[in-house]
């Protein structure tokens, strides 16, 4: 294939930019490295682009499409990128901090140890995205659908997860200490002995999908209450290990409830049985 100077492409607007990408069909494309900090880039097609630590800081790339794009290690500090599909890119290692993600689709994106100091996530689609060793402390995740993510070991101090739907999470060794949890819905989630609370903030959460099974029913959690229940469920688990010696660096073992059902033997909180009836238990023993 004959060379093409993507920059030059580029520099003449989104519009040609676009009807280039459907001229060239599915030739790979390689911008790895290329500075296109500051530039007004929405809408544009990077679909499955190899953009590895390209510099984006400052960019707009509202409503951009960039499913399967390569942005590992990239920098996309105070990036705007409201709206935009980033459904199974790659963000590893990425700096994000103070970016726009508002209402954006990271469905199954992996976004593994990158950094979302102060990110802008609300109403974002994290589902099944991996936020392994992540660092999103301050981050807005109001509203934010993160069901089935990985969040282990992920940083969250000072986060607002306000209204987001964490049904189904891994939590194991995560750090919510200081989170605004009002309203989240916790569903079949997973934490251990090493997941941490201190200080998080809430009046009250669904235990059920689709804001179901309001706790408490009326009114809002005393002060500390929200935490001390937290670690009622901590103190169950005797193994802080035991779910994450059941994964893989290649994915997720995602542990059957059969096996999550045996809490007597295995010393794991059951994520899958009822939260309600164990806080119901801790509340009125």
């Amino acid at each position: 294939m004959p060379e093409i100077d993507y920059l030059a492409i580029l520099k003449q607007g989104v519009t040609h930019w676009n009807q280039c990408r459907t001229d060239w069909q599915d030739r790979p494309i390689d911008l790895s490295e290329i500075t296109l900090s500051g530039l007004d880039l929405s809408r544009i097609n990077l679909k499955q682009v190899n953009l590895q630590g390209a510099y984006l800081n400052g960019t707009t790339l509202v409503g951009a499409y960039l499913n399967g794009a390569d942005l590992s290690e990239a920098y996309l500090k105070d990036a705007d990128l409201a709206g935009a599909y980033l459904n199974q890119a790659n963000l590893s290692r990425t700096s994000l901090n103070n970016a726009n993600l508002s209402m954006s689709t990271l469905r199954d994106a992996n976004l593994e140890r990158a950094y979302l100091r102060s990110a802008n996530l609300t109403k974002a689609n994290l589902k099944g995205a991996n936020l392994r060793r992540a660092d999103l402390r301050r981050a807005n995740l109001e509203g934010a659908y993160l069901m089935g993510a990985d969040l282990r070991q992920a940083k969250f101090e000072l986060a607002n997860l306000s209204d987001a739907d964490l049904s189904h999470i891994y939590g194991q060794g995560t750090n919510f200490s200081s989170v605004n949890f009002t309203g989240t819905c916790l569903e079949g989630w997973q934490i251990d002995s090493t997941s941490k609370f201190e200080w998080a903030v809430c009046d009250y959460v669904y235990l059920g999908h689709r804001r179901q099974g309001r706790y408490p029913l009326k009114g809002s959690f005393g002060m500390g209450e929200f935490v001390s229940l937290l670690d009622s469920v901590k103190s169950m688990i005797d193994s802080p290990q035991s779910l994450l010696e059941r994964t893989t660096e290649s994915g997720l073992d995602r542990t059957t409830e059969s096996e999550l059902d045996r809490n007597e033997s295995n010393g794991n909180f059951d994520g899958n049985e009822s939260l309600m009836d164990f806080f119901e238990r801790d509340r009125n023993p």
